[in-house]
């Protein structure tokens, strides 16, 4: 059972997805590390993080999500 709160049914799809939002938050890490810092092994890490971003096609989650919702029957106002 979800409990009710402020988050959209959009986001609520979006966090689900754990491995998705586990690289988003460690590429926003490693780029705030690399800001003040040129090491080579942040730099490794972060093309890592890229890559596996791009495998999972995390660009493409929210039109999916949006899509999923929508052909699952939620209106536009109750998707966002």
């Amino acid at each position: 059972e979800v409990q009710a709160d402020e988050k959209s049914a959009l986001e609520i799809l979006l966090i689900a997805d754990v491995k998705r939002v586990k690289l988003l938050e460690e590429q926003k890490q490693l780029e705030a590390q690399l800001e003040t810092s040129r090491d080579n092994d942040l730099q490794d890490k972060l093309r890592h993080v890229y890559d596996e971003l791009k495998a999972i096609n995390a660009d493409a989650a929210e039109p999916k999500a949006r899509r999923i919702l929508a052909g699952l029957g939620f209106t536009s106002k109750m998707i966002s």
